[in-house]
C-alpha cells in the first residue's frame, strides 16, 4: 500500500475515533406520552422526567417509560449508524 493511501486511512481511523467520542457525550432524548429520558451516546442515563399525571397508574408509566428509553437509545444507534455510513462512503 503507498504511503498516500496509508495517510488517508490513518486520518480516516482518526476521523471514526473523534466521531464516535462526540457521539459518546452527547446527550440524545427520548419521549413518549408524558415522559422524557435523556441517555449519552455511551448509554448512561442523564435524567428521566415524569408527568406527575403518569404517577397514578402503574402500568403505562412502566409502558411509557419503556417507550421512551427505547426512542433515546434508537437515537444513539441511528447516529453512530450515520457515522459508519460516512466511513464506508468515503472508503468506497
Amino acid at each position: 500500500m503507498d504511503s498516500d493511501k496509508l495517510g488517508s486511512m490513518y486520518d480516516l481511523q482518526n476521523k471514526l475515533k473523534l466521531d464516535l467520542t462526540r457521539i459518546m457525550t452527547t446527550e440524545f432524548f427520548g419521549t413518549s406520552n408524558g415522559i422524557n429520558v435523556f441517555i449519552l451516546g455511551n448509554y448512561d442515563f442523564v435524567d428521566i422526567q415524569i408527568d406527575n399525571e403518569l404517577m397514578k397508574d402503574k402500568e403505562i408509566l412502566r409502558d411509557n417509560l419503556l417507550l421512551a428509553i427505547n426512542s433515546a437509545v434508537k437515537k444513539v444507534e441511528l447516529e453512530k449508524m450515520k457515522v459508519l455510513q460516512n466511513v464506508n462512503g468515503i472508503i468506497l
